[in-house]
């Protein structure tokens, strides 16, 4: 027997530490609920998602489309602000359009006390449309609305400084009213720019309160992001820039109720290829110790603040007390290209980042991409350490991407992504593409284990049937499984109700058989519920059955030649020969024969598949006999 040294334990140890790890990990990842594809004909999208006091949601981003879709009301320009009220399913309840004649961008939305509906960006319009005060001399001005519950505009207000300002961020002040974060950029005589934070804030029925102006030195400043602080005042994030070889870097700005600057921080990473600095700050978060999480995307390399390298473009979070000071800080590293999109606290004190991913599985980044450019989750413990991370996608199609743009935590303590997507069904994504671009949400349950454990869910053509069959590694207090058909992948349809096992710490097996699906697409996918009615959804899965083609297998029995026979051999590319174990046995390549040699076949039942020149398949069953 050979005996195990210090070192060989050391790697067994840490080998089955990491085992578990990744186990407790997966374990703890959120399940989707679901999610919804909310567009028009044309271009849509989302920006912002909150959950409203009734239990709903309300979305907001720019809208291109006409009349079409869940798109309800006419464009009014090039680009319009969309409102969309949710019911708590995800239903849609009504939508809004606002805009005037010139170019509007939307960019935040939020509640206010009294259930009405603060809806911020800016524009460039005149008096048209919706708009009832004109932006300054064509530049882009804020352009604030506040909408009653149904969406009718209460008031609205244009703010501007004569200079182009763009509005980055808000929160609804304790008071009642705005605290607005936002940009202005100045145009000076030979075209340079100069930008430069600008912080609003407004009453609750929009009336300027007071404003500050934010520079350093020569730099330029993008106000970015802004939370609420702890004991009062406000948190401000920014991006700066200028002529000291520093651009790019995070900088945070400490104010009181009033605008009065308490204390500045600039943070920043080490020398990228071409010597300067380059960190985006995207989203600022108060932290229940009275302190601050600051998120962005770096392509720094380790130095100054940041102690590890940037591959390409990562994820970089900063943990600073109540006065600026770093506690910690993490590049969340991988192969190519992430952006953060926003931040949240989760219910254990820890963490949850939210952005887009390029790259494959490498580094931090254990989830594999299902399209170009999917969503992407990063959980974080409280001191910084990557737990686990979570792809969610729909397929890659030509250049199909899904943007992430915005997360909230929801009432049941799960969390709402938003975004917008040209991707088409499949993979988490069951809804189709309605135009260009769609907004895309998808609910997240909370991360505590699902009462069912899905380890697969497979759908498999057989003759001109489909079967499905999925299988779970565990389950507590399962109810049933609904399997769903659609033809669209957008209206879904009950085939039948099968129950669950309830209990089960072992693997369970399931089956069902769809003996008439139609011709074309066929979607299918299992909601699953549990004793108390909370549910989940697998992922769709997608067969499509030509039935305009009519193929004859004969003689069968066979015991020498298979002949097959149809209308049209020319609609035919490929012909398998696969045994009842799915082992394929012959196949034809791209120039496929009517006559098959049964010789060297034993006797048995065998499944003739063939591959038509649409991509679709039939299959027919024959038996070879003595």
């Amino acid at each position: 027997m050979k005996h195990l040294n210090l070192r060989d334990m050391k790697c067994i140890l840490l080998n089955v530490t990491l085992f578990f790890l990744a186990i407790t990990s997966l374990l703890a990842q959120p399940a989707i609920q679901w999610d919804k594809t909310i567009g028009g004909n044309s271009v849509d999208r989302l920006n912002s998602v909150q959950q409203t006091l009734d239990g709903g949601y309300i979305v907001g981003g720019t809208s291109y489309s006409g009349v079409s879709g869940e798109k309800s009301d006419s464009a009014r320009g090039n680009g319009d602000y969309w409102i969309v009220k949710l019911a708590a399913d995800g239903t849609k309840q009504w939508d809004r359009t606002l805009g005037g004649t010139g170019d509007e961008t939307f960019s935040t939305i939020r509640q206010a006390n009294d259930g009405s509906y603060f809806v911020a960006g800016y524009s460039n319009s005149g008096i048209s449309g919706d708009k009832t005060d004109p932006s300054n001399s064509g530049y882009s001005d804020l352009w604030i609305l506040n909408l009653a519950a149904d969406g009718k505009i209460n008031w609205q207000k244009t703010i501007g400084t004569g200079n182009n300002d763009f509005m980055e961020d808000m929160e609804v002040a304790p008071d009642g009213g705005l605290a607005i974060a936002g940009t202005s950029s100045e145009i000076f005589f030979n075209e340079s720019v100069s930008n430069h934070g600008w912080f609003v804030k407004l009453s609750a029925t929009g009336e300027l309160e007071w404003s500050r102006d934010y520079k350093v030195n020569f730099n330029t400043m993008l106000l970015t992001s802004i939370t609420l602080a702890p004991g009062g005042g406000y948190l401000l994030g920014a991006d700066t820039s200028g002529n000291e070889g520093i651009f790019g870097s995070y900088y945070l700005i400490r104010v009181s109720d009033d605008g009065t600057t308490l204390w500045t921080k600039r943070i920043r990473g080490g020398a990228s290829n071409d010597t300067f600095t380059n960190s985006e700050l995207r989203s600022v978060l108060a932290t229940q110790d009275g302190g601050f999480l600051v998120g962005g995307h770096s392509r720094d390399g380790k130095g100054l603040d940041k102690s590890e390298d940037s591959f390409n473009e990562d994820f970089w979070v900063v943990k600073v007390n109540s006065n600026g000071v770093i506690e910690w800080e993490n590049t969340i590293q991988a192969n190519d290209r992430e952006n953060l999109a926003g931040m949240q606290m989760t219910n254990d004190g820890g963490y949850l980042l939210f952005g887009g991913t390029r790259s494959g599985v490498d580094l931090d980044k254990k989830a594999v991409n299902s399209g170009l450019l999917n969503y992407w989750l990063v959980k974080l413990s409280n001191d910084g350490t990557v737990l686990w991370d979570k792809v969610i996608g729909g397929i890659r199609v030509n250049y199909s991407v899904d943007i992430a743009k915005d997360i909230v935590p929801t009432r049941d303590g799960g969390f709402m992504l938003g975004g917008y997507s040209n991707s088409p069904i499949g993979a988490d994504k069951t809804e189709p593409s309605r135009g260009s671009e769609d907004y895309w949400i998808v609910k997240l349950a909370p991360e505590a284990p699902l009462p069912i454990r899905l380890a697969n869910f497979m759908v498999r053509k057989e003759l001109d049937i489909a079967n499905l069959a999925w299988q779970t590694d565990s389950e507590t207090n399962s109810d049933h499984f609904k399997v769903q058909h659609s033809t669209d992948g957008k209206a879904w349809a009950l085939l039948a109700l099968i129950n669950a096992a309830g209990e089960s710490t072992k693997s369970t097996t399931y089956h069902y058989s769809h003996t008439n699906p139609v011709a074309g697409d066929n979607y299918y996918r299992l909601k699953m519920v549990d004793t108390d009615g909370t549910f989940t959804y697998s992922k769709v899965e997608h067969l499509k059955f030509d039935q305009s083609i009519s193929v004859s297998v004969y003689p069968n029995p066979v015991t020498k030649t298979i002949h097959l026979q149809t209308a049209d051999w020319s609609k035919v590319k490929g012909v398998q020969v696969v045994n009842n174990q799915g082992k394929t046995l012959y196949s034809s390549g791209n120039k496929p024969s009517q006559d098959i040699n049964a010789r060297s076949l034993t006797p048995g039942l065998y499944f003739i598949k063939l591959t038509l020149a649409d991509g679709t398949e039939t299959t027919r069953k024959i038996a070879v006999g003595q």
